[in-house]
């Protein structure tokens, strides 16, 4: 009887597993992040495009702004803000810079999700770093130079590069999340009791 619970409960285990699939982003090559495709098994493009278009209505404050191109059942291309996307604080005092300076940097994206009977890809088109003091404009790719990261920051160069290099594809990972959760059911719906 064990036995034939346990087999019945690795059924379920595969048999759900391969129902859904997700993928991660992350950071290859220094600098480049890929696009990733997740498997949304028995679900066509139409319904896929569609809960892609109920979430960017219900996760932007301005949908309608913020959608940037869109063919329907084919794809969506869309733009997005991480305020606060990292802050540093440096120096200490003594320090030639002065006791603790605060950078903010927010965080502006591009994404596109591409859409396919039981899949869809999402891609990060393009990004930018934006410090919230002096509004420089960085990314990974301004970090390497002759394939090598190099300091231009008096050492905080580095140190932004690598959080930057980990806090990207956590936010994108966020997103994704969110979408594909959305498009298989998985997020609940929150009523409001007015």
């Amino acid at each position: 009887m064990k036995r034939q619970l346990v087999l019945m409960l690795l059924l379920i285990l595969i048999s759900s597993t391969a129902y859904s699939q997700k993928d991660e982003f992350k950071v290859i090559d220094k600098c480049k992040i890929e696009p990733i495709v997740n498997v949304c098994s028995e679900k066509m493009a139409n319904d896929i495009y569609s809960k892609a278009i109920d979430w960017i209505n219900l996760t932007y404050l301005n949908p309608d702004d913020v959608i940037k191109g869109k063919v329907e059942n084919d794809f969506i291309r869309f733009t997005g803000m991480k305020k606060e996307f990292h802050i540093k604080k440096i120096g200490h005092k003594g320090s030639p810079i002065g006791e603790h300076i605060l950078f903010v940097f927010n965080l502006s994206y591009v994404m596109r999700i591409d859409f396919k009977d039981g899949k869809y890809r999402l891609s990060l088109e393009s990004y930018k770093i934006i410090d919230k003091e002096s509004g420089n404009v960085l990314t990974l790719e301004s970090f390497v130079k002759n394939g090598n990261v190099e300091d231009d920051y008096y050492g905080y160069g580095v140190l932004n590069y690598y959080s930057f290099k980990e806090k990207l594809p956590l936010v994108i990972n966020e997103l994704n999340s969110s979408l594909y959760n959305y498009i298989i059911g998985k997020t609940e719906k929150q009523k409001d009791d007015w």
